[in-house]
């Protein structure tokens, strides 16, 4: 079979069963908790909270242990690799979808009612409500199978449209074709929608009563301060246990119509989607462990210690992931300087310095640097090499922001936790400016004009936190005033706290300057990016350049496009998750700890895909191993972008 590993049905199968059997016990811990760990005080919702972790927990184990949906796209279907059949678990994963959803809301719906509607008209009306909801939940898929095409049909029109896909069928687990005709396709999406909307009104119309009766009855002062803040940090529980597991399931169907959009068909991807989507369970358990205060507390005597918070284990984390990076990243540099073939030469440097600025980046977070944000202040810690070499804080926290500003920059600025921030892409837009120069502007203007364009970048990009270090405070005034304000964060008065900032003002000017910068670097990216994209459609209408070499140049643009888009993601989330965790007013120190590690791997994950997307590099791995990884097996259009 050629295929790669995630598109391969055996190796997502056993990844699937190391997701789900590995979830199980968080599964059990979680009804343990709910059961026998909820205080008197949340008595109320307490069967509520257990529907919603029982429904959320069967859909993990169906997607993950008993179905293991595989989708074949383009095809509106897949196969069902293990123990339920295909109509089985169609039919249950939709119900399952729907009732988890229907339980959401139903926890915002109940402390709706028990906190302002017990006497109202809506004591009598949620029974009616909860049971059209049920009806909705249980027939919403019936229609889509009461439609299911005759499969030898069906089978024989796609495998004649899509040929292949036709490797993915076999005896044992055939493909299932829910829809091919174009209506029944539409008819199905209609109803999604219709039910996505239903629903979705559902949940922020209650969403929306629950926080505006608790806005008013602060006005009116009819809750004792000591209640109303006790059920505002359920809800923020609540908001995060519902939240984050849906940022973790809807990043890749982002990525999946950004890669769309660029024209890149990823089973990889889908594949991707469908795992974390088998994950939702229990990342929705691990939250609700977390966030709710009787049972973190519980959790807490038993394990005796808050990991991710240790300076100590957050540096032997960051060491553990920067050490086994390093000989990725020199592979990285031999690939590009020693395998990279001549028909790529003209973007071979302009490669290196992504790749080497990118290395650097990830050094300088996990081995050199190592910050460590002491949230709510604007500065932090550093524990890695070069504070044991006695390197002042000041030129290490220059070094640091001057990659970033050169590769990704990211920093907090409120008192809210909230995150602004901010791509810029110095040497990732000089690739897009590089294909866009080579292919059609190396007789125009812009062949004088990219030379003081590139001199004001990277003027830009070393200038730009100057005037913020000029402004550093004094250190001793600066750590008395966070200590005095924030209190909690003194059990750090034994590390070297640097504080970039204290004052309003000055907060409010670096601010500024970061907006600033996110717009006119941004613009460069998005400019250069839409030119090249613009000027290849054109060509391609007018047939201004040959079908083989713009093959050739779309397969290199899609592979830089992964390389940039993937790490982008997997930094982008937790700081999206961050950003969500401000807006509901709740801290999260892991989190952004967590965030702060993705971030030090963001140069090997962007090797990996450099070396997995680029067909000279794989084909370099693959012989390096013989052939003997099947992730290397990914049939793709020869590069050729002289």
């Amino acid at each position: 079979m050629n295929a790669t590993f995630l598109n391969d049905p055996y190796y997502y199968s056993m990844c699937l069963y190391v997701l789900g059997i590995t979830s199980l016990p968080i599964h059990i811990f979680g009804v343990y908790c709910i059961l026998f760990q909820t205080p008197d005080t949340m008595k109320r919702v307490k069967w509520v909270m257990f529907k919603l972790h029982l429904w959320s927990c069967c859909l993990d184990i169906l997607l993950s242990i008993l179905g293991q949906p595989f989708v074949v796209p383009p095809v509106f279907g897949g196969g069902f690799t293990r123990i339920i059949t295909s109509l089985e678990c169609q039919y249950s994963s939709y119900d399952l979808l729907d009732v988890v959803s229907v339980s959401t809301s139903a926890i915002f719906e109940n402390r709706f009612f028990i906190l302002f509607a017990e006497k109202s008209f809506w004591r009598i009306a949620r029974y009616p409500y909860y049971l059209i909801n049920l009806a909705l939940a249980f027939l919403y898929f019936v229609p889509t199978m009461m439609g299911v095409p005759d499969q030898k049909v069906a089978r024989d029109w796609i495998f004649k449209n899509y040929p292949q896909i036709r490797h993915f069928d076999n005896f044992e687990h055939p493909i299932f074709v829910v829809a091919y005709e174009t209506k029944a396709r539409d008819q199905i999406g209609y109803r999604m929608i219709i039910s996505t909307i239903i629903l979705g009104i559902e949940l922020f119309t209650f969403f929306f009563l629950l926080h505006w009766n608790m806005k008013k009855a602060i006005r009116n002062m009819t809750i004792s301060p000591k209640t109303l803040a006790a059920h505002s940090a359920f809800l923020r529980a609540i908001n995060m246990q519902i939240a984050i597991p849906a940022v973790i399931i809807s990043t890749p169907q982002v990525l999946l119509m950004v890669l769309g959009y660029l024209d890149y068909s990823s089973p990889e991807i889908n594949s991707i989607g469908y795992m974390l989507m088998s994950i939702h369970g229990a990342s929705s358990t691990l939250i609700m462990l977390y966030c709710h205060t009787p049972y973190r507390q519980d959790f807490n005597a038993k394990m005796n210690a808050t990991f991710l918070n240790d300076p100590y284990y957050y540096s032997i984390c960051l060491y553990a992931l920067g050490l086994p990076s390093l000989p990725i990243h020199v592979f990285g540099v031999y690939c590009i300087l020693f395998q990279t073939p001549d028909t790529m030469k003209r973007v071979k440097w302009v490669m290196l310095n992504l790749h080497v600025l990118s290395c650097c980046l990830d050094i300088s977070l996990n081995i050199l640097g190592q910050p460590l944000i002491v949230t709510p202040v604007f500065g932090g810690i550093l524990l890695g090499l070069f504070h044991h070499w006695n390197v002042s804080p000041a030129v290490i926290v220059y070094l640091m922001v001057t990659l970033l500003e050169c590769k990704l920059w990211t920093v907090e600025t409120n008192e809210n936790n909230m995150v602004n921030f901010l791509v810029v892409y110095v040497s990732t837009t000089a690739i897009f400016e590089n294909r866009f120069f080579i292919l059609f502007a190396e007789k125009s203007f812009w062949r004088i004009a990219r030379y003081p364009y590139y001199f004001m970048n990277i003027a830009f990009a070393f200038l730009y936190f100057v005037p913020t270090m000029i402004g550093v405070p004094d250190q001793k005034v600066a750590r008395d005033w966070i200590f005095k304000n924030y209190p909690q964060i003194r059990h750090f008065e034994n590390f070297d706290i640097y504080v970039v900032v204290y004052e309003s003002k000055a907060r409010d000017q670096i601010e500024h300057r970061m907006i600033i910068s996110t717009v006119i670097l941004t613009t460069e990216l998005f400019t250069f990016f839409f030119l090249l994209h613009w000027n290849m459609k054109k060509a391609t209408k007018n047939m201004t350049m040959s079908p083989k070499t713009l093959a050739s140049h779309s397969a290199f643009l899609r592979a830089i496009n992964m390389q940039i888009v993937i790490p982008a993601v997997i930094i982008g989330t937790p700081q999206v998750l961050m950003t969500i965790l401000g807006f509901l007013d709740y801290s999260s120190p892991e989190l952004d700890i967590v965030g702060y590690m993705l971030m030090s791997i963001h140069g090997v994950s962007s090797t990996l895909v450099m070396l997995y997307c680029h067909t000279p590099y794989r084909q370099f791995c693959q012989s390096l191993l013989g052939g003997r990884l099947k992730i290397f097996r990914h049939p793709t259009t020869s590069l050729t972008v002289a």
